[in-house]
């Protein structure tokens, strides 16, 4: 498993902190999940039992710094951002394709968005 977070920085708005944190904290409950191994019919991957999974910054200079991180200290992480980032109750929305494309194009021009 590979998280990114070049993608991250590259969020902007009003709340980018709270939001990349929030996003991170999504990122890395779904990273320490376990893994659904069924790849295709008759081929399943699993764990091997006696290797400790391990977590490893990577420096652009290729250096590696561990980091421990397992799934309850990810869903603490994540909770608290969503809360900090201030997540709302669950809601149903419809979508609408012709004002996610003017608000794309839009927030090309930067301008704000319609929602």
């Amino acid at each position: 498993m590979t998280v990114n977070l070049i993608a991250l920085r590259r969020l902007e708005g009003d709340n980018a902190i709270l939001l990349r944190r929030y996003i991170l904290g999504l990122t890395l409950v779904v990273a320490t999940a376990p893994l659904d191994g069924f790849l295709r019919a008759g081929c399943l991957l699993t764990l091997d039992p006696d290797d400790l999974c391990e977590w490893n910054i990577v420096i652009r200079s290729g250096e590696r710094e561990s980091v421990g991180l397992d799934a309850d200290t990810a869903l603490d992480y994540a909770t608290d951002a969503a809360a900090k980032f201030g997540v709302g109750t669950s809601r149903t929305v419809s979508f609408d394709k012709a004002l996610a494309i003017k608000d794309a194009e839009e927030a090309r021009k930067g301008k704000k968005a319609t929602r």
